[in-house]
């Protein structure tokens, strides 16, 4: 377990990734640098791991919705070229 002051810190750096998520959930499209004067200089690179990892992984997810999105948009165009070929025959 961590000392009193470390638990301090990771709140303070939990509250403004807090506040930093509920801004881009928004969109408001935040700048991280916004929230940096909320941490501790020593720990600011801390908040900047933690928004970059966490942007890391919605691209990915947001990549993932888009290649299912298109692979079932390309499935039902083959469908409907399979029925127009069937009714043409």
């Amino acid at each position: 377990h961590g000392t009193g002051s470390e638990r301090s810190i990771g709140s303070v750096i939990d509250r403004a990734w807090d506040e930093f998520e509920e801004a881009w959930v928004e969109g408001r499209e935040p700048k991280i640098e916004d929230f940096m004067d909320r941490v501790p200089e020593a720990q600011r690179w801390d908040l900047v791991r933690v928004v970059a990892k966490s942007q890391a992984v919605d691209l990915v997810a947001m990549r993932a919705a888009q290649r299912a999105q298109l692979a079932a948009e390309q499935e039902a165009a083959g469908k409907s070229t399979e029925a127009e070929t069937a009714t043409e025959t």
